[in-house]
């Protein structure tokens, strides 16, 4: 996903004849760009060691949730310490 366009974007696509459809980007979406933005600032910025704290929390609301959750993330091996 892309940052929403310019007005002045917009005005040069219609002038192209191409239609632009825009639309509020959800709060997953969001989500999600704010994490590609954080690895292409790593990946950009090498010099800057990444967090240490490699765990990943999840709230879920009901049973039904919790179970959705672990379907979805499948199963883990724990890789040894080196």
């Amino acid at each position: 996903m892309s940052e929403p366009l310019s007005d002045q974007e917009v005005e040069l696509l219609a002038q192209e004849g191409v239609g632009v459809v825009e639309y509020e980007l959800t709060e997953r979406e969001r989500y999600i760009m704010g994490l590609r933005e954080l690895a292409d600032f790593y990946y950009n910025h090498p010099e800057i060691p990444t967090p240490s704290d490699n765990h990943t929390n999840y709230a879920v609301n009901s049973d039904e949730d919790a179970r959705n959750l672990a379907k979805a993330l499948g199963t883990f091996k724990k890789e040894s310490a080196s």
